[in-house]
């Protein structure tokens, strides 16, 4: 075991409230040593087995899979069976107890559902055993098909419409009915995705431009990926000017080539971009990567009509109109209202950083006045001013790895979380079969007076055949479970027969049984919860008997970031699976993922971890200030290039469209002309390798806005004392418990103190915008 590994540091005054967890915490999954040791406890069931999956007893092998599904049906038809009997008497009840009885129950047959589905999720994702993920993957979609075949059951629409119907569109929810009144409209428009409640002819019609959306967003998806391949560029041009170094290796091919052209791929036009010194090359190689195929174009604009189309089937004058209505945006006219005040702000900022650039250009053309940046400019005058900062510094960037392995970066998040809110890891034994790989470390998530809160899979290594990023995987949601009533899942008469009619059969209960087990926690008002378990996978370096996984700083960030889900899915306890943890609004959730990059880059919370893995020195402070400035740089302008992206996702999804004279590439010409800090003056077609627009339709705005919100929680509540309990728990309490079930506007407002945002709405969206960015924020 490293040396340090055997030390507690009293780091900036803190004191683990246990001391032998925090060192095996770290050593865990630093220590080369102790990872060739480390075997799964043998701990089987009395016919022999092990203990199952992720804990689960009916998974132990792939096979296990299927079964499961089917006694999970069976279970969700018991269900449904209740809900329908129960929708007869929910209208004699009052309306706030018809809603949350029916919720409550409909909820529990999305979470038994889910609980299966969400499971099989990360099992074809992560497991490097085919046969797992074959099983898993057939499990996957026969539970989905089932799941769609209850989006079209006429009963279960009904019962929820019926419950909303005291509730009309548009008023005030009292606070109390907020999660539950959001879950049953949530339901109703899953069900409405479908056109249940269209007539016969116009239902035809909707599923028919359902269908072709998601045919047309599989093929634009896939003519990106084509799209992004590769270039193909005048050799000639090439030659030019070029110099060895990073260009060495594209310059021997060019002069072995046959043929006057030369295909490049992705990383040698970025290196083209970066570093040839003669603009016309640069403008070739540019203009060549913002070309797409007229298919492709095409394939584009018919998704954007279809889309229109299908928005205007129900009633609605564009797709953003239908997207953004659950979100904190609701309208589109909220969204450009954002948009416009935060161009307002960045914009002059954007400006100076592009005059900063164009000083480079005019010092090498020896012009007297400043020359314009083009687009085919940018790239490469801002590693000329990168190369120029390297020579001041006295040392490497790269010098930081050693200073956040693995193992310290854990421990520190863990540290910071404990002086935050009173929450820590602790690394827990895993029992044979419960860990798909023997480099998964399971955590339990303690609180000093609740004891676990939940339960996180670490899986940070790379290993053959394992996607490369990062991702938060949801395997169990928090949700209450003492007022469940289960029993009556299978009718009076039923509720304690060994033997259950189903389907006009007499089936054994087990039948309908051995579905996840709850792992509970008791609050301090005798309610019982799921607890969450989730699953949190990046692709780090393995460490060896000799050295950690060293991270880069990106690394760094990107495990914060995926922290900040996790910890939504910890803290937050709601009464719905459907509202629970990071189940909220697209334009809510990154919230506390972005404002954990903050965290990332704090004094204070460095202090906490990134010590040196084998001298267990402290970052020196030095390197700390220029990990700082690195994070600055052209951020203003990386932001006003997302500002066009979000803007032309607005313009796609608006009723544009829809007009005779619609033409794609013009209008992302018109929106760089109005917006861009660096227009170009040719004619390109990039929007067609934009992938996003499918999936994120009219959404894009998102990331921008939470980094805003991010960046102004930070200032009001951490900027000062990063590590304060009192505000860390504030936070908490504002936004991270209530999952999607407060108004996120309240959450926001809560947080902030500032009770004007409270209602939301477009000017409330303008003065997001007005916050904008600041240095620290934009990454």
């Amino acid at each position: 075991m490293h040396q340090s590994a055997r030390k507690t540091a009293a780091v900036s005054g803190f004191r683990p409230r246990d001391a032998d967890a925090d060192r095996t915490l770290r050593a865990g999954f630093d220590d080369g040593h102790l990872w060739q040791r480390a075997r799964p406890v043998i701990q089987r069931d009395a016919r022999g087995r092990p203990r199952g999956l992720v804990g689960h007893a009916s998974l132990r092998v792939p096979s296990d899979f299927m079964p499961l599904a089917g006694r999970t049906v069976r279970r969700a038809q018991l269900l449904v069976q209740r809900i329908v009997r129960m929708s007869q008497a929910a209208a004699d009840l009052p309306p706030e107890r018809g809603l949350v009885t029916m919720v409550k129950q409909i909820d529990r047959l999305s979470d038994l559902l889910c609980g299966v589905i969400d499971l099989a999720e990360l099992v074809r994702h992560v497991h490097p055993d085919p046969a797992w993920v074959e099983a898993a993957n057939e499990t996957y979609e026969a539970l989905c098909t089932y799941m769609n075949e209850l989006n079209i059951d006429t009963r279960l629409h009904a019962a929820m419409v019926q419950v909303l119907r005291p509730f009309q569109e548009g008023s005030t929810v009292p606070p109390n009915l907020f999660a539950a009144h959001t879950v049953a409209l949530q339901f109703v428009r899953d069900f409405e995705k479908s056109g249940i409640h269209l007539p016969d002819d116009q239902r035809t019609s909707f599923v028919k431009l359902s269908d072709d959306v998601m045919q047309l967003g599989r093929k634009f998806l896939q003519g990106c990926s084509a799209q992004q391949a590769s270039v193909e560029v005048d050799a000639q041009l090439l030659d030019t000017q070029a110099k060895p170094g990073r260009l060495a290796g594209l310059l021997a091919r060019v002069s072995q080539r046959r043929g006057s052209k030369v295909l490049l791929e992705p990383h040698e036009a970025e290196s083209v971009l970066r570093t040839h010194p003669n603009a016309e090359t640069r403008k070739a190689v540019y203009l060549a990567t913002q070309r797409s195929e007229p298919e492709q174009v095409d394939t584009l604009e018919q998704l954007l009509k279809t889309r229109l189309k299908l928005a205007n089937l129900v009633g609605k004058g564009s797709w953003a109109d239908v997207a953004l209505v659950d979100k904190m945006s609701k309208t589109p006219a909220s969204v450009n209202s954002f948009l416009g005040s935060l161009i307002d702000q960045n914009k002059p900022l954007a400006l100076q950083e592009t005059a900063r650039l164009a000083r480079y250009k005019q010092q090498e053309k020896g012009t007297r006045t400043l020359p314009t940046i083009a687009p085919w400019d940018r790239d490469y005058y801002v590693e000329q001013d990168h190369s120029q900062a390297e020579r001041g510094r006295p040392t490497s960037m790269r010098v930081l790895s050693p200073y956040f392995s693995a193992g310290t970066c854990i421990q520190g998040l863990s540290r910071m979380f404990s002086s935050l809110y009173g929450l820590s890891f602790e690394l827990e034994e895993t029992h044979e079969g419960e860990v798909w790989d023997p480099a998964v470390r399971k955590a339990r998530v303690l609180h000093d007076t609740d004891g676990q809160v939940g339960v996180i899979y670490f899986d940070l290594f790379e290993r053959q055949g394992k996607a490369e990023g990062a991702a938060h995987y949801t395997i169990q949601c928090s949700r209450r479970v003492d007022d469940d009533d289960a029993a009556d899942d299978f009718g009076a008469a039923q509720r304690q027969s060994s033997e259950i009619m189903y389907e006009g059969m007499q089936v054994s209960r087990g039948e309908f049984e051995g579905l996840p087990e709850d792992t509970l926690q008791i609050d301090s008002r005798g309610k019982r919860y799921q607890l969450p378990v989730i699953a949190l996978t990046c692709s780090f370096d393995l460490p060896s008997l000799s050295t950690p996984s060293l991270l880069v700083w990106s690394e760094v960030t990107t495990l914060f970031h995926e922290m900040g889900h996790a910890l939504h899915s910890m803290i937050g306890r709601t009464e719905f699976h459907q509202v629970s943890g990071t189940r909220c609004a697209t334009d809510f959730v990154e919230l506390p993922s972005v404002l954990m990059e903050h965290f990332a880059s704090s004094r204070e919370v460095l202090g906490l971890f990134a010590r040196h893995y084998a001298t267990d020195r402290p970052l020196p402070i030095e390197i700390l200030r220029q990990l700082q400035a690195a994070m600055g740089g052209f951020r203003h302008i990386e932001t006003n290039a997302q500002i066009n992206m979000a803007a032309l996702d607005q313009l796609f999804h608006s009723a544009a469209p829809g007009e005779h004279s619609f033409d794609s590439s013009q209008a992302w010409q018109d929106v760089q002309h109005t917006h861009s800090v660096m227009p170009s003056s040719e004619r390109t077609s990039w929007q067609a390798q934009f992938g996003h627009l499918y999936g994120y339709g009219s959404t894009y705005y998102s990331y921008l806005f939470d980094t805003v919100l991010a960046d102004r929680v930070w200032k009001t509540l951490f900027a000062d004392d990063a590590l304060s309990r009192e505000n860390g728990e504030r936070y908490a309490a504002s936004v991270l418990q209530h999952g999607g079930g407060k108004d996120p506007w309240a959450c926001v407002s809560d947080a902030l103190s500032e009770s004007d945002m409270a209602q939301g709405g477009p000017l409330a969206m303008q003065r997001v915008g007005q916050w904008g960015l600041s240095e620290s924020s934009i990454s």
